[in-house]
């Protein structure tokens, strides 16, 4: 499965040359090595978790409910983008899916399993004759809007 239909990445794969190259070059992002206050930032993020999770107990109508499994996606992510861009995508802060990515993520992820175990349905998909059908990763909503965030970063 590819996020990018022409572009393989660590996870889709097989040539084993070709995943160590991409392992080797992103590796380093996941060791916390290269990233300055690594434990710093992320207990930032911990901090403001605590903090959301306080207000919107406080505020609430429901008082003592809440989805926490939604807010743990929204940490999830702001820890992420601020671990590689130094700055979060603000989720917690705005206590939304700022981007959609979650909701859509959730509504695509059954179309994205079964495209990729039925043999022959992604291949015609991602065929060069069909490309003009399918839209930019950078045209999505939600993973395209995140793109854009990090391409804005670097």
């Amino acid at each position: 499965m590819r996020i990018d239909p022409y572009r393989d990445s660590s996870f889709s794969t097989i040539d084993d040359t070709l995943h160590n190259a991409i392992r080797n070059k992103i590796s380093p992002g996941y060791g916390g090595k290269d990233v300055d206050d690594v434990h710093q930032l992320i207990d930032e993020q911990v901090k403001n978790l605590i903090t959301l999770i306080g207000n919107q107990l406080s505020n609430s109508r429901d008082a003592g409910v809440i989805d926490l499994a939604e807010k743990i996606q929204y940490f999830s992510l702001d820890v992420i983008s601020s671990l590689a861009f130094g700055k979060t995508f603000g989720y917690m802060e705005l206590n939304q899916d700022k981007f959609g990515y979650i909701e859509m993520a959730g509504k695509t992820v059954y179309i994205l399993v079964s495209t990729t175990l039925i043999p022959g349905v992604i291949s015609t998909i991602q065929s060069p004759y069909l490309r003009w059908f399918v839209p930019s990763v950078k045209d999505m909503g939600g993973i395209g809007d995140i793109i854009r965030f990090a391409e804005d970063v670097v």
